[in-house]
């Protein structure tokens, strides 16, 4: 039992290895380049017999494959195979089958009979012509039915090179590490393959890459963006630091407003604690200067105050005082008489 089911599994395996072979597009080159040299090679013809029965095969090289298969029953004559091969390709590939199917007609394998002349009867009787049964056609083969062979055959290597070409181009695209590299690669594949129908894995790839870079891009210019903002940000703190050396009781003011400046355009800097302390001490030396100028001014306008009372005071007292005879020198009351020698008289004093 043992011995039958590895036979079996070697022979799977032999079947499965010499499919994969077979169905390879450089074994696909190898079987056309055979079969253009020679029609009876059987390992060419066994290549696209498994060819026909797979599948998932390239649509483009398996329905030429059928074709090719037909159009071998029609060089042996056998017409009824040949419209079955075609009818079965048709059905299977719409759109490469009606072009393929529309390379040979009736005509190229139907003649008149040469001994009736097309009329199914035989020529001076009523009797049916022999040669062709009473149809009027007998197959003759045009030359454009063995042509057919090589022409399909070297489609078929076209088909089967560019597959391997664009299998290869594929691979170096998509093994490619550097992004920009990777989308050239990938853009160079898709523009240069354009006609092709399995493009969509490596358009996707070539999506997703320029997506990459795009956000690779994006998040480098926002770093770059972030340590420029930074450097700015370090560049405005040492020039509010420089300015606030000996900072001048005039530029408190203006150094304020740099400082809410600083702080609205950076709030998350971390020399916001540090700034807003000095704007504190700032602010305070600002109001202590503020009261000093404030009490010299008082002080200023209380004295003028005072000078100006004391300036109307002096008037009004002036205008209080009599007009009279200057006081004589050594008469302090003006009861006291003069004294003779003392140089004052009064005027009971005779002469």
């Amino acid at each position: 039992m043992k011995k039958i089911i590895f036979t079996v599994l070697v022979s799977l395996g032999a079947a499965a290895a010499f499919a994969q072979t077979a169905n390879s597009d450089a074994a696909v080159a190898q079987a056309a380049d055979a079969l253009l040299k020679s029609q009876k090679d059987a390992k060419a013809w066994q290549t696209f017999r498994e060819i026909v029965r797979a599948e998932d095969y390239s649509p483009e090289v398996r329905s030429r494959a059928m074709y090719l298969f037909a159009v071998s029953q029609l060089l042996q004559l056998n017409t009824n195979l040949y419209v079955s091969a075609i009818q079965t390709m048709r059905a299977r590939y719409p759109e490469e089958g009606q072009t393929l199917a529309a390379r040979l007609t009736a005509a190229d394998w139907l003649v008149a009979c040469p001994a009736c002349g097309g009329t199914g009867v035989r020529k001076g009787s009523s009797a049916k012509c022999l040669d062709c049964v009473g149809t009027g056609r007998i197959v003759q083969l045009s030359p454009r039915v063995k042509e057919q062979i090589a022409v399909v055959l070297g489609e078929i290597k076209a088909f089967v090179t560019e597959n391997m070409r664009f299998a290869e181009a594929s691979k170096t695209a998509l093994a490619e590490n550097n992004p920009q590299r990777r989308i050239a690669a990938l853009q160079e594949l898709v523009d240069k393959y354009a006609h092709r129908k399995d493009l969509e894995k490596a358009k996707q790839a070539l999506a997703k890459t320029e997506a990459d870079v795009a956000k690779a891009g994006a998040i480098a210019k926002q770093k770059k963006a972030e340590q420029e903002f930074r450097e700015q940000e370090d560049r405005d703190y040492q020039a509010i630091c420089s300015s606030l050396e000996n900072l001048p009781d005039s530029g408190i003011a203006v150094m304020i407003r740099e400082i809410d400046r600083f702080i609205e355009k950076y709030p998350n800097s971390n020399s916001r604690l540090e700034l807003e302390i000095n704007k504190t001490k700032l602010q305070q030396r600002k109001n202590t200067h503020a009261y000093l100028w404030m009490a010299f001014y008082v002080s200023m306008g209380l004295a003028a105050v005072a000078m100006l009372v004391s300036f109307i005071k002096g008037l009004f007292v002036r205008r209080k005082k009599t007009v009279g005879p200057l006081p004589v020198p050594g008469l302090t009351q003006t009861s006291e008489e003069s004294d003779p020698l003392a140089g004052t008289f009064t005027d009971k004093d005779q002469f």
